[in-house]
């Protein structure tokens, strides 16, 4: 989802994943298959400095129409960053010793994105991917599962200014063959799913306040080959941003309302999420504080692919609020509440903090980051009982070359139904200016 790494000018980006935990970066993706989600993302920055993505701001979770409001009208309003070629690579592997929950998996992706403003009212971007994973898992009955994934997905947005509005469209595909073998040989599952997003945006006079309108249309169509005819899933989701830009205050505000008509069942599953997030500066003289707040509440449809489809009503809670100081030292806590069928709960609480210290006159930056996390139940079901995370990382950006470098790398030790995992990532990114 690099679709976010928005710059004025022509660029193209060309990315490398090992160990991908999502097919994109920033943009919502219309389905997420990875299965080890929640670890080290695109942007490097932030995962070495503990993912305090609620205070420290980057070019990737700004609290604007296109980051926050996720609405394709909303690329024109992007601010002015220099072309770059961008080149970043993530590894990861499974350190379990336990022969239970025991996994091998390999994966990578080569992306490739591009963008160009036109004048002062156009903006184009455009990406496509191609995605492959291999994964092994233990189970009990069929000793070892393997899986075998390949996925290919392009997304193309247009933004254009008028003298009123700025109108916006998005629409992209997803097309991802998985082979799975297990006790019962082997299956084929074929994934196809394609979106479209018409958006609009009104602006006020002062430029403060930005209110917006985006109708998404997506498509998945499921079938399992050899066995029945495809299944077809369709989803129409309503998204209402409302976004505040001022020189202390940042505010966003968006309410979605989802609807999902499926092939197999007649009744219309309905779902919505309102989520609220500010950031207030503090300033003293050339110095300042950023205090960082964000709630929401989500009732959506969840649904697990490939491997099969599962749709039940699933709810979830949460708050969080945080500080940092000039950008670079920060804290936040964050609470999750995930609501389930049969009246199942289940609580997590996370303690992140993180800091950037520029050395050599700003051209070698150094991050550390430190995350705590635990379930309030420590019998959940759902979520992982105890987590530390440990990351740290730097940066070279040298004044007489065009060339930065980042490096991330994270330890993630987790304890899950009574087993404790390590798990560490590696990340590295080119940035050619």
């Amino acid at each position: 989802m690099l679709d976010r790494f928005i710059f004025t000018g022509k660029f193209f980006t060309i990315s490398f994943f090992l160990f991908i935990p999502v097919i994109f970066y920033g943009n919502p993706q219309p389905i997420e298959i990875s299965d080890e989600s929640g670890l080290m993302d695109a942007n490097l920055r932030l995962s070495a400095m503990g993912d305090i993505n609620l205070v420290i701001e980057d070019i990737t979770n700004k609290i604007n129409t296109n980051d926050f409001g996720e609405l394709g009208a909303g690329l024109i309003d992007e601010g002015n960053v220099k072309p770059v070629i961008c080149v970043p690579g993530i590894i990861g592997f499974d350190m379990t010793e336990e022969e239970i929950g025991q996994e091998e998996y390999f994966a990578d992706k080569l992306f490739g994105c591009g963008i160009t403003k036109i004048g002062g009212n156009n903006a184009i971007s455009g990406s496509i991917g191609i995605y492959r994973k291999r994964l092994r898992s233990y189970s009990w009955i069929d000793d070892y599962v393997k899986s075998n994934s390949e996925t290919i997905n392009d997304t193309l947005v247009f933004a254009h200014k008028f003298e009123h509005f700025i109108f916006g469209v998005r629409c992209g595909y997803d097309f991802n063959n998985t082979t799975t073998t297990d006790f019962y040989g082997p299956r084929l599952y074929h994934n196809n799913i394609f979106y479209g997003e018409p958006s609009f945006l009104l602006k006020a006079k002062n430029n403060l306040w930005t209110i917006g309108f985006g109708y998404q249309y997506e498509k998945i169509k499921y079938h399992l080959e050899d066995y029945g005819s495809p299944e077809e899933y369709l989803f129409h989701t309503i998204k209402l941003p409302v976004i505040h830009s001022g020189p202390a205050l940042n505010l966003g505000m968006k309410f979605n309302y989802q609807l999902l008509k499926s092939s197999y069942d007649a009744t219309i599953q309905k779902g919505g999420l309102f989520k609220i997030q500010i950031r207030y500066k503090i300033r003293f003289n050339d110095k300042y504080l950023t205090i960082g707040f964000v709630s929401g509440y989500e009732n959506r449809q969840w649904y697990f692919l490939p491997r099969y489809i599962d749709i039940d009503i699933n709810k979830e809670f949460q708050i969080g609020f945080g500080i940092s100081y000039l950008n670079l030292l920060g804290i936040q806590y964050q609470h999750e509440v995930n609501y389930y069928e049969y009246n199942q709960t289940a609580h997590f609480n996370r303690i992140s903090q993180g800091c950037e210290i520029l050395l050599a006159n700003k051209q070698i930056p150094i991050r550390f980051g430190y995350s705590f996390g635990f379930a309030s139940r420590p019998s959940s079901y759902y979520l992982n009982e105890l987590e530390n995370i440990i990351s740290a990382g730097f940066g070279f950006y040298p004044d007489d070359s065009s060339l930065k470098i980042d490096f991330a790398g994270r330890l993630k030790f987790f304890k899950y139904e009574g087993w404790w995992y390590t798990t560490p990532n590696l990340g590295i990114c080119f940035k050619i200016f």
